[in-house]
């Protein structure tokens, strides 16, 4: 359970490329205290495309990348975790769905604007 006084929230980044694999979508999933005081604990999960020595897969995968700051999400939002396990969705529009059927909101245009 996220604590009391704050929300769950992701944001969408920009793709960009990594190591063996071409980023097609980012978001941070973030807990985010509702009075403004800032962010609990975030974490990333991208939308990879597999680059082979054959070149690009066709299929992509999910990938989510939690450090140790975040390892409370693990046990206030243990259903988002269930979910990818359960689910194994290929795409970002499954990682959305998942995170708003937790409740989440999606702050990306928040997130954006106060950016600059």
């Amino acid at each position: 359970m996220i604590p009391e006084g704050a929300h769950l929230a992701y944001h969408e980044l920009k793709p960009g490329e990594q190591r063996g694999y071409t980023v097609v979508s980012e978001i941070t999933v973030m807990a985010m205290t509702d009075d403004g005081r800032g962010i609990l604990w975030e974490f990333i999960v991208r939308e990879l495309l597999p680059v082979t020595p054959w070149g690009p897969s066709k299929d992509t995968i999910t990938d989510v990348k939690v450090s140790s700051p975040a390892y409370a999400a693990y046990a206030e939002i243990p259903g988002f975790f269930a979910a990818m396990a359960e689910q194994r969705p290929a795409g970002m529009l499954g990682v959305i769905a998942i995170l708003e059927a937790c409740g989440a909101a999606d702050e990306t245009a928040w997130m954006v604007r106060n950016d600059d």
